[in-house]
This record gives structure tokens, C-alpha cells and sequence, in this order.
């Protein structure tokens, strides 16, 4: 991914403030109420929401489970976890500070989730993985796709995806 394009560290979009849902809207699975207007040609989802989708999505939540959340199309949320489509992209190291801390608690990042089994606290090597493309290079791991296609992956247990 061209360095370019990437927003600089703590880059506020121009987006302004719109209706992003709460950790509880997600834990009850209740859309979030409306309150903002957001006019046509705006769009839907400003820095914190985009960070939302992309957290949710590295927890197995599909586009369309989260888009139901936000109450906005499914079209929106997919261009938030790809991150291609916004200049500059978000720097996706920083989604986590974007958000309420609650989503730390109940989605922890998915570099530091642990096996509760694994008594040294490293990652249970023993259980499969599964790939989960993500839409930015994962800069805590700096992996990319085996493939080749250029398309960035997280990690997760298939326990952890199963447990959602």
C-alpha cells in the first residue's frame, strides 16, 4: 500500500459527527437510533465509525450483520473495512483510539487475544487458524496475504471466531 496515501498519525476526517453505535448496540445486536441527519451525497460513516466496521469485522461480524447495527448499507460498511476508497486512507494501527474503550474490553485487538488455556499468556499454537482479509497491512504483525494478491490478513483461532 502506497505510504502516500495512508492518513497521518491522528488524522480527524471532515466527516463531523454522526450516529456510531455503542458496544452494548452490538453485544444486543440493536441498531443504533438516529438522531443525525446525514444529507444525500455525505458520507454515511466518519474516522470512528470506519473504525467500528473494521474492528466488528475482525471478530467474524459480516458487513451486512454490521451495517444492520449502524442502519446504513452493507456497500458502506464493506468500503470502510477495505479502506481503499477514503483519501487518505485511515491508519488502522490507531482504530482502537478512535473508539470507546468497551470495544477494547469486549473486542480486544485481535494481535493480543490470548488462549485462555496457554498459561504463559503467548497465543495457543495448537489450535487451527483462520484467515480473516482485512482492508490495511496489519502493522502489529506485518503480514500479508500467502497468495500474493496484496490483500492483508489478521489471525484468529477458530475457536475465537466460533465463540462470536
Amino acid at each position: 500500500m502506497d505510504e502516500d496515501l495512508i492518513a497521518d498519525p491522528g488524522y480527524e476526517s471532515d466527516t463531523g459527527p454522526r450516529d456510531n453505535p455503542t458496544c452494548a448496540n452490538f453485544l444486543k445486536k440493536q441498531p443504533v437510533q438516529k438522531t443525525i441527519e446525514v444529507g444525500a451525497g455525505k458520507k454515511v460513516l466518519n474516522r470512528t465509525g470506519r473504525a467500528i466496521c473494521r474492528i466488528l469485522y475482525a471478530h467474524s461480524y459480516s458487513a451486512a450483520e454490521i451495517a444492520r447495527i449502524f442502519d446504513i448499507s452493507s456497500t458502506s460498511v464493506s468500503r470502510a473495512i477495505e479502506n481503499i476508497r477514503y483519501i487518505p486512507r485511515d491508519r488502522v494501527s490507531e482504530d482502537y483510539g478512535r473508539v470507546d474503550p468497551e470495544f477494547a474490553v469486549h473486542f480486544p485487538p485481535v494481535a493480543n487475544l490470548r488462549s485462555p488455556d496457554a498459561a504463559d499468556g503467548r497465543l495457543d499454537e495448537t489450535k487451527r487458524q483462520t484467515i480473516v482479509p482485512m482492508g490495511d497491512r496489519c502493522e502489529r504483525r506485518g503480514l500479508d496475504f500467502p497468495c500474493g494478491c496484496g490483500r492483508p490478513l489478521i489471525l484468529m483461532t477458530t475457536s475465537l471466531l466460533q465463540n462470536r
